[in-house]
């Protein structure tokens, strides 16, 4: 049978032992925040508004490639929010397509204008690399 002194021994022991650990991932933990802060202080930012639920700073999805640090390069914006804004300025020209254009038409819009095209004939070709 376990004496008493032997249960407590054996309760202090385990207390001890995750007192250690928990100091120790503390410890851990403050060494990878302090970095966080003085060389990524976007991403420290970003990953404290996410945690408490705030809205991100910047109105980007949290998986758009602007977020890709550190991990990777930060890409251009791809997320929901750009595709939404997108779809709601091409639904226009989309429309007048329908109304004014035929199967093969084309149209392409660039900062100075927009053009029309209709294809003739086409034939695809596979892409080699």
């Amino acid at each position: 049978m376990m004496r008493s002194n032997d249960k407590a021994d054996e309760m202090q022991t385990a207390y001890d032992l995750k007192e250690a650990t928990m100091n120790a991932l503390k410890k851990k933990l403050s060494a990878i925040i302090g970095w966080l802060e003085a060389n990524q202080p976007d991403v420290f930012k970003r990953g404290l508004l996410d945690a408490i639920g705030e809205t991100k700073p910047d109105n980007h999805d949290s998986d758009c490639a602007t977020h890709n640090m550190p991990a990777m390069p930060n890409g251009r914006c791809n997320c929901k929010l750009k595709r939404e804004s997108f779809k709601q300025a091409a639904e226009p020209m989309v429309k007048w397509l329908k109304e004014h254009g035929n199967p093969h038409s084309l149209v392409t819009i660039e900062l100075d204008g927009a053009m029309l095209y209709s294809g003739e004939i086409g034939q695809p070709f596979e892409v080699q690399d």
